[in-house]
């Protein structure tokens, strides 16, 4: 199991892929940060149905610039937040 290295960023491994899997699940969010392509930086959170299962995703992508990319993801991360729990009752 190895996927296309797209930048020297990119995780290809099932080892590596899992890990962030594991890292994402404990944070509660992932950050895909130019591994696809640089200065592409994707941060994701999950929204829960009523049930308290993950349901759905929410994303946003954004292009590095010089105005730092992780002040911008901290705002970005709490709005996804706030929206998902928003959205998440009206998940059955």
């Amino acid at each position: 199991f190895e996927r296309p290295r797209h930048t020297e960023r990119t995780k290809t491994t099932e080892e590596e892929l899992r890990a962030e899997i594991e890292l994402a699940r404990r944070q509660g969010y992932c950050i895909v940060e130019q591994e696809l392509q640089h200065g592409l930086t994707s941060i994701a959170v999950p929204v829960k149905s009523r049930s308290g299962h993950t349901a759905a995703a929410l994303n946003v992508t954004t292009y590095e610039t010089d105005s730092g990319i992780r002040q911008s993801l901290d705002k970005v991360l709490n709005v996804l937040n706030a929206v998902a729990i928003d959205i998440g009752p009206f998940i059955p």
